[in-house]
């Protein structure tokens, strides 16, 4: 879970998308929950909301957008893909060394809150209520 973006070189929405992405890898449903909320505020469309999980065949993604899904998933170890070059081609096609040092500081950011909220919660037998703001957990 990653603030909300209120400004800089980035689309919020597609720092919604990557959040939204990197919580469901990481299998913590207060930040799936969180990430919904981010992606809702930046009008993400719905399309791509229901879309997040199997965004390599949905054809709603940019190229832009499968370039940094692909490159989050592949940074989080759970890409299928092995070329890390190839990735990164994508990635500098898409996006210039600023944007691409925000999408790293989000996904460590959001890696970071996904896992400290996986063990604080779903290996500690607490039942997670998405409805409560993760603030005041």
């Amino acid at each position: 879970m990653t603030p909300p973006i209120q400004s800089g070189p980035l689309d919020a929405g597609l720092i919604a998308l990557l959040d939204l992405r990197a919580s469901q890898i990481n299998g913590c449903l207060l930040c799936v929950q969180y990430g919904l909320r981010l992606a809702l505020h930046a009008a993400v469309p719905t399309s791509k909301i229901e879309h997040i999980g199997s965004w390599r065949c949905a054809d709603v993604f940019c190229s832009a957008e499968k370039a940094a899904l692909a490159w989050m998933e592949h940074l989080s170890g759970v890409s299928e893909q092995s070329a890390s070059d190839e990735i990164w081609a994508r990635m500098r096609k898409y996006f210039n060394e600023t944007q691409i040092s925000e999408l790293f500081k989000y996904w460590s950011s959001s890696a970071l809150w996904s896992t400290d909220e996986v063990i604080r919660c779903c290996t500690a037998g607490k039942t997670v209520n998405p409805a409560v703001d993760w603030h005041a957990q």
